[in-house]
């Protein structure tokens, strides 16, 4: 193997290099890819058209993969479970990956005015949530979960004066 453009020389430690890796490692998804989170073992991906898909990172053999509808984004709370949320009407949904068939383990409605636009699991027990406003450009919430038992709301704050950064 002769990198494009190399004129057919290449510097030993590249051919040293070279010869030591592996090749990449390739996913292939039918639509474009809208989201990617790694976990410890695992890699999920959302494409465009609401399909999550669970792969062992070891091997990259294909877990288990379902379709969301209306999903907006996802966090992997455990090996156990992913959180995925949703665009208006805002929900939250627990999916159980222990089974064959990922099945709902919790489903949380929130306001039907907001979406779900981001998901974060902190730990096994705590997962935040971002909610925008459809009705008000701007106005963002931030929740805090209780997720051990069911997604439970333990409080709400206010994100009007949260600012980018960068």
């Amino acid at each position: 193997w002769l990198p494009p453009g190399s004129g057919g020389t290449v510097a030993p430690a590249v051919l040293e290099w070279t010869a030591a890796s592996v090749e990449p490692a390739c996913i292939r998804f039918e639509s474009e890819v809208h989201g990617l989170s790694l976990h410890g073992s695992l890699v999920v991906a959302q494409s465009s058209n609401g399909d999550l898909r669970v792969i062992r990172r070891s091997d990259l053999k294909q877990i288990t993969s379902m379709k969301v509808k209306d999903a907006s984004c996802f966090d992997i709370c455990s090996e156990v479970f992913v959180v995925v949320g949703t665009f208006a009407p805002a929900r939250l949904f627990a999916y159980d990956l222990s089974t064959s068939t990922p099945k709902v383990r919790h489903q949380l409605r929130l306001d039907p005015l907001c979406s779900v636009i981001a998901v974060s699991a902190r730990d096994t027990e705590t997962c935040l949530c971002c909610l925008a406003r459809e009705d008000t450009p701007g106005a963002l919430e931030i929740l805090i979960l209780d997720c051990s038992e069911a997604l439970r709301v333990v409080s709400r704050h206010s994100a009007a004066g949260f600012a980018p950064l960068g």
